[in-house]
């Protein structure tokens, strides 16, 4: 079984909680707006959508959302706070090498550091090619990772920090060069001294891999930032935010 089959749980909110408040939901999704020129009532795929924060408030403004995650304890939870809050959305169970929902999309987001599961680079571009076949012709992708050179920077092979819950987290981490997946273990101690092991395996990106891959797949890429508000994509930025585009006028 795959790392990310079994990681994604409800201890995960325990241990992103702090990364994923209401006030970066909302800054994300007025960036992802004006990225992507939305129009009013798009069509939108939210590809490993996760709990659902950036499809149920895509959604609420008004544009038609479809959902796909891999994780049936992360849609179980959408689709009651989905419900609860009024929120229409297409709810699709996949893995992302194959986008259930049927095309075409005016729009694909992949937020959060979404890619780079995959266990090499012809499964990750297999991605980025059912990207293109979902999109109309002329739609856009938004693809958003974290910088590998911004993280080379103050890579820590081994630190710990302490949870608001009082679970103490150990991070060990190794780089492999030659494929650029870090490799993490993550040991979860509570204050009983219980310890739990996740190990979560991720190909890390620089932006110029990054372009050639999604051009690789047909997308032009159009522009690409160092986050939501606008900041120019640099060594130091945090994230890799690209925009590309499926070229105007390709055949359905």
């Amino acid at each position: 079984m795959a790392w990310y089959e079994s990681f994604f749980d409800e201890s995960y909110f325990a241990e992103y909680a702090g990364f994923i408040t209401p006030e970066r939901t909302a800054r994300d999704l007025a960036a992802v707006a004006a990225y992507l020129e939305l129009e009013p009532g798009a069509r939108i795929l939210d590809l490993c959508c996760g709990h659902g924060r950036h499809a149920i408030e895509l959604a609420l403004r008004g544009y038609r959302v479809c959902g796909q995650d891999l994780s049936e304890v992360f849609l179980e939870r959408t689709r009651r706070e989905a419900e609860e809050r009024g929120a229409k959305v297409e709810w699709a169970r996949g893995d992302m090498r194959r986008i259930v929902p049927p095309p075409p999309f005016d729009a694909v987001i992949s937020m959060f550091t979404a890619f780079g599961y995959l266990e090499n680079d012809q499964e990750e571009r297999s991605v980025l090619r059912e990207v293109y076949r979902v999109l109309r012709p002329g739609g856009r992708f938004l693809i958003d990772v974290v910088n590998r050179d911004f993280l080379m920077a103050q890579f820590g092979q081994r630190d710990w920090r302490e949870r608001a819950d009082g679970v103490r987290v150990l991070y060990e981490r190794e780089l492999d060069a030659l494929t650029g997946v870090n490799h993490e273990r993550q040991i979860w101690i509570d204050p009983d001294g219980q310890a739990i092991q996740h190990e979560i395996h991720v190909r890390l990106f620089c932006a110029s891999e990054l372009r050639l891959m999604l051009e690789s797949a047909g997308l032009e890429v159009e522009a690409a930032y160092g986050g939501y508000e606008g900041e120019p994509l640099t060594r130091t930025s945090h994230r890799i935010v690209i925009v590309a585009r499926r070229p105007a006028g390709t055949p359905s």
